[in-house]
């Protein structure tokens, strides 16, 4: 969603949400998500709930709703994000050749910047 807010912001144009989910960013911490909402209602985004995008193709986009009826939206540019998991393959071969290390932040646990901050403290005291 602050993707979208910045491309709307910066004059793109016609801004197109598509979320599987029944509503947006439900992972967001609950002020800054009602601020944010509050924000977009007057910019152009268009929000497609409980969608999914099937296919992407030069100049377009294919979407489905969730009984799979199909319509496509033409399109410029397209950005995605799907989610977030914690990445932590790296840690691995760090021991494997004998380093000590601490994994941290997003690569831990997916969480805020202040949690990462957090994490990388209490790794530096534990070294």
């Amino acid at each position: 969603m602050e993707v979208a807010e910045f491309l709307a912001d910066s004059g793109a144009g016609r801004v197109v949400v598509v979320e599987l989910l029944d509503d947006i960013a439900r992972d967001m911490e609950p002020i800054s998500r009602a601020l944010m909402l509050k924000r977009i209602k007057n910019k152009p985004i268009e929000i497609f709930l409980e969608h999914k995008v099937t296919r992407i193709e030069d100049g377009f986009v294919e979407v489905s709703d969730k009984d799979g009826s199909a319509f496509t939206i033409e399109v410029e540019l397209v950005a995605v994000a799907v989610g977030l998991k914690p990445e932590a393959s790296m840690a691995e071969a760090l021991g494997e050749a004998g380093f000590r290390y601490a994994v941290i932040g997003d690569a831990a646990s997916v969480g805020k910047a202040v949690d990462a901050v957090r994490s990388a403290f209490d790794a530096v005291i534990s070294f």
